[in-house]
């Protein structure tokens, strides 16, 4: 990992220190570009592990190993959300199988996050994508691009 990198690895771990009850708008604000940098520019080195909540519950959790992001697909729904939101919707694509449709919409259903898009004037599809297929995606402008 580079130097930058690094830094903002570190700057996300010291922002999430702060319990979320104490956390302004703009301080979340904060937290959230963060993770959406690391996200964006992290060539991902993805890890499984199983973590503690009680002593009868355990959960598993995905995340980098480089710089420590914890992926989920609410996560990744949120990243697309910001990113696109500062696009007209009309201009939104999804950019998968070397194909580029018009995207109508994108939600989250039974932990996999499904894109509705646009095949022809009033014919639509939906891709459906799990958590593995979404953490090297990214947006680019207006188009969604899942690799």
């Amino acid at each position: 990992m580079d130097q930058q990198l690094s830094a903002i690895s570190k700057a996300m771990y010291y922002l999430e220190e702060v319990n979320i009850e104490n956390r302004s708008i703009t301080y979340n604000t904060l937290l959230r570009d963060t993770k959406h940098v690391l996200f964006e520019n992290c060539l991902h080195e993805v890890e499984t592990d199983l973590i503690d909540i009680t002593p009868d519950k355990s959960v598993n959790i995905v995340y980098c190993s480089i710089c420590n992001l914890t992926f989920t697909v609410e996560y990744i729904y949120s990243y697309l959300q910001d990113s696109l939101s500062k696009v007209d919707k009309d201009r939104w694509k999804l950019h998968y199988n070397n194909n580029i449709y018009n995207l109508l919409s994108f939600f989250i259903k039974n932990n996999k996050i499904i894109f509705s898009i646009i095949l022809k004037k009033n014919v639509f599809e939906h891709y459906t994508f799990s958590l593995d297929s979404l953490i090297n995606c990214n947006v680019m402008i207006d188009t969604v691009e899942i690799k």
